[in-house]
């Protein structure tokens, strides 16, 4: 494997192997070299798939009431408060059979429990 495609190349290894870089980039979300100079790091290179999903986290993290609106969901899950998928929709979920057909509201902690027995 060349140098450039370690997770941490040098500038000029970053420059004579850009576009291995960018292809390796581009097939492999999970790598995100940095590129460091002199030993230090000066910048990072990422999928932009990974760079719209950071920026997506960074709008809702700058938002206080998306924030608020998150937490409160949160607290929500905690204490049970959800519904089912035909409590929702008005039906079965496509494709996902559940044995008492939706009729109750699940509590979180149950169904964890139900998915986790099936592990």
């Amino acid at each position: 494997m060349s140098k450039a495609l370690e997770k941490n190349p040098t500038a000029t290894e970053a420059r004579r192997h850009f576009f291995d870089l960018l292809d390796k980039v581009g097939s492999d979300p999970s790598f995100r070299p940095i590129i460091t100079r002199h030993g230090k790091p000066i910048a990072a290179l990422v999928n932009v798939g990974e760079w719209e999903n950071l920026m997506e986290t960074l709008s809702i993290a700058a938002n206080p009431q998306l924030v608020k609106n998150l937490e409160k969901v949160r607290e929500d899950i905690r204490e049970g408060k959800v519904l089912t998928y035909d409590e929702v929709f008005g039906h079965p979920q496509p494709g996902f059979k559940v044995a008492d057909k939706g009729k109750v509201v699940y509590k979180l902690k149950k169904a964890v429990g139900k998915a986790k027995e099936k592990k």
